[in-house]
């Protein structure tokens, strides 16, 4: 009857620390194959940092943004705007973070780094992502280059991985 009683009470112990817990959108897709297959199309699947003379680096990273600096060593104007993307690391794969309100968007302007230049900016997720918990992450931002000679436009995507402890 102890014996029992015993594991009784460890059940409901057990039952009562799950309770109030909220559950994050990536564990979910952690337990679920099918949803994370289905997720996996929300990946980046194209080809990242393909140019030596365009980088970018983030530092000062907390769960709330990051200092992101863009290098321009090309030999042509890079020009980028504010919009970006997060991915966070789940099941082997790179899904990316929901928005954690409705109707979020960037402001559709431009900017241009001319040739052998760097910039640093603060970047602020929260507003947006709100704060991210601990795990491994990716940083995506779109830059186009316009060559002088024939004026043709050239997009590139540069990606840098980090981590929130």
């Amino acid at each position: 009857m102890k014996k029992l009683s015993a594991i009784l009470l460890l059940a409901l112990l057990l039952a009562l620390t799950g309770c109030g817990k909220e559950t994050q959108w990536w564990e979910e897709l952690e337990r679920d194959e099918e949803a994370l297959q289905e997720a996996v199309g929300l990946r980046y699947q194209v080809e990242v940092n393909q140019r030596e003379d365009l980088t970018m680096a983030l530092d000062s990273i907390t769960p709330s943004g990051a200092q992101m600096t863009l290098s321009n060593r090309s030999e042509y104007a890079m020009d980028y705007g504010e919009e970006y993307a997060v991915l966070r690391q789940v099941g082997g794969y790179w899904i990316q973070v929901p928005p954690a309100v409705e109707n979020a968007g960037f402001n559709a302007i431009g900017y241009t780094l001319p040739p052998g230049e760097e910039i640093t900016l603060s970047v602020d997720w929260s507003g947006w992502l709100g704060e991210l918990p601990a795990g491994t992450y990716r940083f995506f931002k779109s830059v186009d280059i316009i060559d002088g000679p024939g004026m043709l436009h050239h997009d590139f995507v540069l990606a840098v991985d980090f981590t929130i402890e």
